[in-house]
């Protein structure tokens, strides 16, 4: 399994923190999240797979405006979930009235030149 970088990102659990990631992706190139998986890429797994994949739709479709193009697929062999976030026609994308994008494998909220 690759380190995180600027296009993937591992989440242990499904946490409100995935969602500047959601943000950074969409205004940037695109990327993706496993959930199962610690930061040391660690397979730890999600007790129901299908459970957090609407979990995190929902709070997608909750949390970010513009709506961001994403796909969401269950692997219940390995109890993950992985999230493909598309790069958005519509940036820039926002989370909790702030926007974010990449920086290396962080993401952080653009400042007022980059909007």
């Amino acid at each position: 399994m690759e380190r995180e970088t600027t296009d993937i990102e591992y989440k242990e659990k499904v946490t409100d923190t995935f969602l500047k990631t959601v943000s950074a992706f969409s205004n940037e190139t695109g990327g993706k999240i496993i959930f199962g998986i610690t930061d040391r890429r660690e397979s730890v797994g999600l007790s129901n797979p299908e459970k957090s994949a609407l979990q995190i739709e929902n709070k997608i479709n909750d949390s970010i405006q513009p709506q961001p193009l994403y796909r969401i697929s269950a692997d219940t062999e390995h109890h993950t979930v992985t999230l493909k976030v598309e790069e958005g026609p519509y940036k820039p994308y926002y989370w909790g009235n702030k926007a974010y994008i990449r920086r290396d494998s962080s993401s952080v909220e653009m400042d007022i030149m980059e909007l």
